[in-house]
Order: structure tokens, then sequence, then C-alpha cells
């Protein structure tokens, strides 16, 4: 299968990049041909970069790539290709460029539009965010008249779109993880309970939260380390508020490396996006990542920070503050076995192996052409 992904994501920069650099990986090893047109590269052998410029100014960003996009594709023959695959931000401005195609294509979609905090003013903002969602709405409407197929992140995700495109074929394609890399090992978590939290810090993702968790450890007794690892609008305030507590660790951005050294040796993962819909709909890559480690997962309960299984690693709370209920139930589980929450999320990762989702990513495509 030769095929042509157009991608918004600035590979190498985007924190996003991840699934794009995985599900590539899987697509070479079935023998796929892959041309990858985006402003950022792939780094893997076999994988023809077509890398364009864009404008770094909202609202200009993916106008300026589309225009890049058309340059580049223009002397290129795109017949010897067999489907191209076409993030949504690119469907409305190269709409013209698409219905020309003599392949099929489908839309990819890894999350609806959300607004950058750096544009000044409240006003501002909420304007900027509703053209964005009239841009995204639009890109589903184009999709359902002429695309093949159209690739999600998840069920709710799903039925979110289908609101635009209730009769275009959707799968959900999830976030997923590699088997650990470092060996797996824990200490007697009734010694010390090591939490860890690795991603943006940033206040939609509640991560003030996590200083409540810690509140509600050591009022139960609990000796514990909660390492906190990602950069965000909100580090350095989180930092200043935990510090001399002596529970915290705070190690900033990591390396891929740095991030699998952390993870071998904790045993809670946490997850404290709130319940609300740019989370529900989500696939976070920490989830599958957290369980690839054999970690337990605590935060509050929602389609977003759960796959569909009653393993021993969930500690999710569905009702009143999550932290409490995770406090509760990692107190009373610390002196008992722990071994077996380990396996049980280590069991469940294998349902989000990049390995498993590639291949029907790979078959989903070859039903098309």
């Amino acid at each position: 299968m030769r095929l042509l992904w157009i991608s918004g994501r600035t590979i190498g920069k985007d924190l996003a990049g991840t699934t794009e650099k995985s599900l590539t990986r899987e697509l070479i090893d079935h023998g796929c041909e892959l041309t990858f047109v985006s402003p950022g590269r792939l780094p893997h052998d076999g994988v023809t970069n077509i890398q364009v410029s864009t404008i770094n100014f909202p609202g200009l960003i993916t106008l300026s790539g589309a225009r890049q996009i058309r340059k580049s594709l223009g002397d290129i023959d795109l017949s010897k290709f067999d489907i191209a695959l076409i993030d949504w931000r690119y469907v409305l401005p190269l709409q013209k460029f698409i219905r020309s195609l003599r392949i099929p294509w489908c839309v990819i979609d890894r999350g609806p539009p959300a607004t950058s905090g750096i544009i000044g003013g409240k006003i501002r903002r909420e304007l900027l965010r509703n053209l964005q969602k009239k841009f995204w709405e639009r890109a589903w409407k184009i999709s359902e008249d002429c695309a093949s197929m159209g690739f999600v992140v998840s069920k709710n995700h799903e039925t979110i779109v289908r609101g635009f495109a209730p009769k275009l074929p959707i799968r959900a394609i999830p976030a997923g993880s590699y088997p650990a890399k470092k060996e797996v090992k824990k200490e007697d978590p009734s010694v010390i309970l090591r939490l860890a939290y690795v991603g943006r810090i940033d206040r939609k993702r509640g991560v003030y939260s996590i200083l409540q968790l810690s509140e509600e450890l050591k009022e139960r007794g609990v000796d514990h380390l909660i390492s906190i690892a990602g950069d965000g609008n909100l580090k350095n305030k989180l930092e200043k508020s935990s510090s001399g507590s002596g529970n915290f660790l705070f190690l900033g951005k990591l390396e891929e490396e740095g991030v699998e050294e952390l993870l071998a040796g904790q045993h809670v993962g946490i997850m404290p996006m709130p319940d609300i819909p740019v989370w529900r709909i989500s696939s976070p890559l920490k989830l599958a990542e957290y369980l690839s480690y054999g970690m337990a997962i605590v935060g509050p309960q929602h389609p977003g920070n759960a796959i569909d299984d009653d393993g021993e690693y969930s500690m999710l709370t569905s009702e009143g503050p999550w932290f409490e209920d995770a406090a509760e139930k990692l107190s009373s589980r610390i002196s008992r076995d722990w071994g077996s929450v380990t396996k049980s999320a280590i069991r469940s990762s294998e349902r989000l192996s990049w390995e498993n989702i590639g291949e029907s990513f790979m078959k989903e495509l070859e039903k098309i052409i």
C-alpha cells in the first residue's frame, strides 16, 4: 500500500506527535510505503518526508501550511498513491485539492480544536474558539461528502463527529503504548507509595488536585512521594505550592528515556483530568503508558481516563472528590499483595499495544483501496 499522509503535527516539537510516529512504525512494518507531508519530519527509515513551513501565529498556522502543501504537491503525480490520509485541519483549506484527487482519502481527527492561551483577552479567546469549532464542523461535513472513512480517538469522539457526518464510516483508533522498555521493579508500597504524573501542567488538566491527593494520603498515614514531570503554564505555581512538603519531586520536562526510568519504579499513575467534554472524548497516551509499566490508575472516572475492563489496577472515582476516594483505596490496598495490581495493569495494556492498533488501522485502510 502506498499512502500519502498530510498531517498538521510538527513532529519533534509537538508533544502529541507520538501517535504519528508509532502508527508510522507499524505501517512500515506491514509493508506500507509512506509519504508524510507535515511541518515536521518522521524519524523513520522508509518514510519520504515532505516538510512544509507555517506561520506560527494562531489563525495562520493551518492556512499557511495548506498553502505550502499545495505548492509542495503541485508537481507530484498523486495517482501513484493508493490512498491519502488528511488531518481534519487541512480539509477545509485544501478542499479544492481534495475534491480533485483520483484516489480515495480518509480524514483523521486526533482531537477537536483547542484554543491556545497566548491570545490575550477572554472575548478574543472565545471568538477564536468559536471560529475553530466552525472550521472543525465544516471539515467533517466536507469529509462526509467525499471521504471514504474517518478516524477518531474514541467511541465518545465518534459520537460527537457523527453529528456532522452521520453517514460517513468512522473508526476509533485509540492512543497506545509499546511494552515497557525498562525492567518493572517496584518497592514495597507500604514502605513508601510512589505516584507519578507525567504530562502538561496546566489548569484544564486538574493538576492542582494532585496537591489534595497528597494531603489525603498524609491524613491516612501513607508515606508517599509524588513525582511530577512535564511543563506548562502552571508549573511554577504548582511547584511553589508544594515546596517544602517532602512529598513532591519536580522533574521538569523529561526525554523519553527519562520517563521510562521514572515509570519503571512507580506504583500509581495519576490521571487528574476532570470529567468535561474535552477529556471525556480523549484517549490519553499516558493511560496506555502507565498500564504498560504495571501502574494502578487514580483520578476521576470517565471514558477518557479508562478502558473498558474491570482490572484491579483501576482505582478511578465515580462520585465525589476523586482524591479522597483514591487515598482511601490506596491506603487500604498497600498492605496487601500489590503484585496482582501490577499484573492486572500489564495484562490490560496489551489491549492498547501499538502493534495491535497499527494492524487494525492497516486493515481498515486496505478495505478502501
